[in-house]
């Protein structure tokens, strides 16, 4: 039913399954769908996320409403098959506004689609910077976990970092980083807390103070995730790999210690107990 599904979602729904597209058998992909959704139903989020599929050659679904008596015997790309959602976008209509979506676009429609969003992206970045504050971050559910609560001087601590949209709208998120980053994941700080002392052992609450590494839009533009309501993501993380250790050997000594992580500050996270023997 379209009127129960996200724009992710449907993108999703569009994509072949591997073994599905080697069984020559499944000639024809096809999904059927009822309902419609209204022109307000892709925002300029889901237009980034769609434009990043814009040259993806995968396989995918052909679209037939259930009112549709033609069945399409096409095959098409998920990046044709983009281009139909970013054009309801562009026209404000609703989705879908034809009973059957399937085919290939020609590379001049293809062109002017691309220079259309040079000039749209540019037009969203200037608003959005406009009016950027604290508030305009991400507000997500924060959970941490170790893989051992128990360990000796010099085991790895391994945190398992998991981020929900508990929200009503779809989130974009920065978790991930470039390869040339540090390898903690994005805008976080977490705190390492001697519970006897009540005093924190670290140096640096985020390891990347030292790499002072800045990126610019387009480098980050791939590394975006967009988590509709009640979607999570998650990595596992060495704790070293997070912070930085106030010790000459870069170790915690033995001590009872208190964990917790933030994402972009205002995103706490639960507090872990470990134990170092």
């Amino acid at each position: 039913m379209m009127n129960k599904i996200s724009v992710r979602e449907f993108v999703e729904e569009l994509r072949v399954p591997d073994d599905k597209q080697e069984n020559q058998i499944s000639r024809f992909h096809i999904i059927s769908i009822s309902g419609r959704q209204d022109s307000t139903w892709i925002n300029k989020e889901d237009v980034e996320y769609l434009m990043t599929l814009i040259d993806s050659k995968e396989q995918a679904n052909c679209i037939m409403s259930v009112y549709s008596s033609y069945f399409p015997s096409e095959k098409t790309t998920l990046g044709d098959q983009v281009f139909f959602l970013i054009k309801a976008f562009r026209e404000k209509l609703e989705f879908p506004y034809r009973l059957t979506f399937c085919g290939e676009f020609e590379q001049s429609e293809r062109n002017e689609i691309l220079e259309w969003w040079e000039k749209e992206k540019n037009n969203l970045i200037s608003s959005e910077e406009q009016t950027n504050t604290i508030y305009d971050f991400p507000k997500v559910d924060v959970e941490i976990k170790l893989n051992d609560s128990i360990l000796r001087t010099g085991d790895k601590i391994i945190l398992n970092i998991k981020l929900t949209n508990n929200g009503n709208e779809v989130q974009k998120i920065l978790f991930d980083k470039p390869e040339i980053s540090t390898g903690g994941p994005w805008a976080t700080i977490v705190k390492v807390i001697n519970l006897e002392s009540k005093t924190s052992v670290l140096k640096y609450e985020n390891e990347a103070i030292l790499s002072s590494q800045f990126y610019t839009e387009n480098q980050l533009k791939n590394y975006y995730y967009y988590l509709s309501p009640k979607q999570s993501i998650e990595g596992i993380y060495a704790l070293s790999d997070l912070v930085v250790f106030n010790s000459e050997d870069g170790l915690l000594t033995s001590g009872t210690y208190e964990i917790q992580l933030f994402y972009y500050y205002m995103n706490s996270s639960n507090t872990l107990k470990l134990t170092i023997k």
